[in-house]
């Protein structure tokens, strides 16, 4: 399930069974894991093991 699809069926009452369905709240905290980026080898390891996508925003600030 995406993030955003998530945070809409917790928005809205069209989605109250599936939100109780799931037994969540207000309270909730959800763990969302993305595993998207590892399909790209080389990119995944600039950005996780070389922190190229953090010098990139910390230059824009």
């Amino acid at each position: 399930m995406k993030t955003l699809e998530l945070s809409i069926q917790m928005e809205r009452d069209e989605y109250k069974d599936i939100k109780e369905g799931m037994n969540l709240g207000k309270n909730s905290r959800i763990l969302i894991i993305s595993t998207e980026g590892d399909t790209d080898p080389d990119k995944y390891r600039e950005i996780v093991w070389d922190g190229t996508e953090s010098e990139k925003n910390d230059k824009k600030r």
